[in-house]
């Protein structure tokens, strides 16, 4: 896998016309402080124009976190609420990185990664699929995504953590928000890129639970699942 990952990085590097450089967590600090300070509040845009080692480092953190979900964006731009209830960088616990090192071996292999996860109750497991969806639609072009729980509340508290994660992104990885509907934007445009993210209402979401339970009693009841991705 980390040979793939060179590979891909060194192909990049090429594209970008230069060498792509992994940055700190307190260098990324810093220069998102200086970014923020080139931001006209009253007019909306840049105070100045980006000079060339700016739009670089941009450019950079852009590729970077696009390539590498678990060794960049993850642990440098990804927040959450963590159990005391506050704002933090993530960090993988043991289980995570379980979770991590299986979806990796299944895109070494080009499978899918298609797992049911049992008895994994405040593991974290929620929150590392929850941070790939948000990943996923934050970089992916065409990106739909689906959160739903047999709960209608644990359905908007599960969405609730990607808009958490994506309202704390830096400007220059942050989607523009076009729509909100409810708590959560349903439409982002970013680099040139349309992508929907729904998130229901309860009516709805107590409707998306009773098909949750019910696809969880059916094996390899596919045409159940795209029956849920199509009515949310």
């Amino acid at each position: 896998v980390k040979e793939q990952s060179w590979k891909q990085l060194q192909t990049e590097s090429r594209s970008c016309g230069f060498e792509l450089t992994y940055h700190s967590r307190n260098e990324i600090d810093a220069a998102r402080a200086l970014l923020d300070d080139l931001i006209d509040l009253d007019k909306g845009g840049l105070k100045r124009p980006l000079d060339e080692s700016e739009r670089r480092f941009i450019e950079n953190e852009r590729t970077l976190c696009a390539l590498d979900f678990r060794n960049y964006w993850a642990t440098r731009y990804a927040r959450i609420i963590n159990w005391a209830k506050q704002s933090s960088y993530f960090t993988p616990n043991v289980a995570q990185n379980v979770m991590l090192d299986i979806w990796a071996e299944g895109e070494r292999k080009g499978h899918a990664n298609w797992t049911q996860n049992l008895k994994a109750r405040r593991l974290g497991i929620s929150t590392i699929a929850e941070l790939k969806i948000a990943h996923h639609f934050q970089f992916d072009q065409n990106s739909n995504s689906v959160v739903a729980s047999s709960d209608p509340a644990k359905t908007i508290e599960m969405a609730g953590v990607i808009k958490f994660c994506l309202d704390m992104q830096p400007w220059w990885l942050k989607p523009r928000v076009t729509r909100i509907q409810k708590l959560v934007p349903v439409v982002r445009d970013w680099h040139g890129k349309a992508l929907a993210f729904t998130v229901v209402d309860e009516a709805s979401a107590e409707e998306a639970g009773r098909m949750v339970q019910e696809l969880g009693r059916v094996e390899k009841n596919i045409g159940l699942f795209t029956n849920l991705l199509n009515r949310l």
